[in-house]
């Protein structure tokens, strides 16, 4: 299955699209249309990013 057809079959079945790790510009770009086509409806996307922070030594 391509990342279109497995796209649309989320689009047509779950209530939530998780992405892992997978860029802005993918989501906004490629994925968002592609679920929730020329209607807009579809469901709701979540994306999980690891982000690290650094705090300064103590002292």
């Amino acid at each position: 299955m391509s990342s279109g057809e497995d796209a649309r079959l989320v689009a047509e079945h779950a209530d939530v699209a998780l992405t892992w790790m997978n860029p802005l510009s993918y989501v906004r770009d490629t994925l968002l249309p592609l679920l929730h086509g020329a209607e807009g409806a579809g469901p709701r996307v979540v994306s999980v990013a690891h982000v690290v922070v650094r705090r300064p030594a103590e002292t």
